[in-house]
């Protein structure tokens, strides 16, 4: 599997932060500098790797990771 490019990254770094529309994700990103084009492509890329699902709610399109962070306790062995 390919690594997650930075604008992927950055994608994900604001889900797990909270953001949810996809077009507060893209204005935040914007005025970082990044290209919409960029953004765009970073979405349909992590939607293709299934990494994100995109929906449309009320007219508004959501984000929602499919990403599950799974913690373990380190050992009492180790």
């Amino acid at each position: 599997m390919r690594r997650l490019g930075p604008v992927q990254l950055a994608i994900i770094t604001l889900l797990t932060h909270g953001a949810k529309e996809f077009n507060e994700i893209v204005e935040t990103l914007t005025s970082m500098s990044i290209p919409k084009s960029s953004i765009y492509t970073a979405i349909n890329e992590l939607r293709r790797r299934g990494v994100v699902d995109v929906e449309v709610v009320g007219g508004r399109r959501i984000i929602k990771p499919k990403v599950c962070l799974l913690y373990t306790s380190p050992s009492p062995r180790d």
